[in-house]
């Protein structure tokens, strides 16, 4: 598979990314290539609360795509073109509610609120089951909506402040063959955004059997480098 071809059907997500004047802040970024033009690669500001548009190729910068704050636009971390064609961007700060909300892929005009729940979303999936999933970072929860509807389902899976669970879940990925693969970076949710390092848990990717709910530690985390004392996986992406 190409590179074109792979970035046409892949978003990811990589955070403090300082992509310098273009967007002039730290950013998390979720990338992929818009529908009607294969050349463009659009980049969650997270600090900027809005979506600009490089070109793929060359990494010039273009336009804003979507202005900030725009539908509520807040912290948007994972960016993801649903079956509809349309734009899906995880929105929501480190309290109150998150949202998913919908955008015009070709246009960045907002559409509506797809999707409400848990705190900070980070990662969001659509899966092969019709859900949509997402990745409630501070409340260590999976989430389900209908893909169609957007209307909550369940509470897929949630974080046990245990050992090789899902502790402090970021981005969320779907293999060729079905599972969900969900990376941590070691933090355990205490209630009501607050999170804490204390419990000494590894950063981790967790595979999932959607079918089951049955879970298993697919990466187990490397050791750190020198001098920095911690590990979180962010971003993940299948290579071609």
């Amino acid at each position: 598979m190409s590179v074109k071809a792979l970035l046409k059907q892949t978003f990811t997500r990589v955070l403090n990314l300082s992509v310098g004047l273009a967007v002039g802040a730290s950013a998390s970024m979720g990338f992929g290539v818009k529908p009607a033009d294969a050349a463009s690669l659009l980049v969650g500001n997270t600090d900027g609360n809005n979506v600009v548009l490089f070109d793929s190729t060359t990494g010039q910068f273009q336009k804003e795509f979507i202005a900030p704050g725009s539908g509520g636009l807040l912290r948007p971390d994972d960016l993801v073109l649903g079956p509809d064609g349309n734009l899906y961007i995880s929105s929501g700060g480190d309290s109150g509610t998150g949202k998913i909300l919908r955008y015009n892929s070709q246009t960045g005009q907002f559409i509506d609120v797809f999707a409400e729940g848990g705190i900070r979303p980070y990662g969001i999936a659509f899966g092969p089951d019709g859900y949509l999933y997402v990745s409630s970072f501070r409340t260590d929860e999976i989430l389900r909506f209908d893909a169609t509807t957007g209307t909550f389902v369940d509470v897929f899976a949630t974080g046990t402040k245990t050992a090789n669970g899902l502790n402090g879940p970021n981005d969320l990925l779907f293999t060729p063959d079905g599972k969900l693969l969900v990376s941590t970076q070691g933090s355990v949710a205490l209630g009501g955004g607050t999170i804490s390092f204390r419990f000494g848990f590894e950063s981790q990717v967790i595979s999932y059997d959607i079918a089951t709910k049955q879970s298993t530690v697919l990466v187990n985390q490397p050791a750190p480098a020198p001098g920095s004392g911690f590990v979180s996986f962010l971003g993940l992406a299948l290579g071609p």
